[in-house]
């Protein structure tokens, strides 16, 4: 019988790793313009604008800092000696699963307004999937627990 959430801590250490893998990528008329990491989502970044020679500045995605803030506050939870560590665990999973998906529809609203396409790269969907094991062992580990089950009342 498993007691202990330390196993959750090496997937918010891989949800921090995967925000420096490609994320996104946007493409007009089917040619790919540029391709953005998780980490140049959460920080902005410039594009260079083909037509003029100019360089844009994209903002910092809202929803990517705060499935980040999520990912490094599961991390830090997982350090803590106490009986909400995997109640906390499963919060962080549960906003950082529930940003990436705003995130996707937000970026795919904006370029849809500028005629762009945007796909998801392997690093987006790693990093959803590693928030769902989050979810997922963080749900286990309080079934272990008897924490998710009703008291019995005799």
């Amino acid at each position: 019988m498993v007691k202990d959430n330390s196993y959750v801590r090496w997937v918010f250490l891989a949800l921090i790793i995967c925000f420096f893998f490609p994320f996104f990528a946007i493409s007009c008329e089917g040619k790919e313009i540029k391709t953005f990491s998780g980490m140049q989502l959460v920080t902005g970044t410039t594009v260079d604008n083909t037509i003029d020679g100019t360089k844009e500045k994209v903002k910092p995605q809202g929803y990517a800092v705060v499935a980040l803030l999520a990912a490094a506050f599961g991390l830090l939870v997982s350090f803590l000696k106490t009986k909400l560590k995997e109640i906390l665990n499963l919060i962080a999973g549960g906003v950082g699963f529930i940003s990436l998906l705003l995130l996707k529809s937000d970026l795919a609203s904006q370029a849809a307004k500028d005629q762009l396409t945007i796909e998801s790269r392997f690093g987006f969907y790693l990093t959803l999937i590693l928030f769902i094991i989050s979810i997922g062992w963080s749900i286990f580990i309080l079934w272990q627990n008897n924490q998710l089950k009703p008291p019995n009342n005799q």
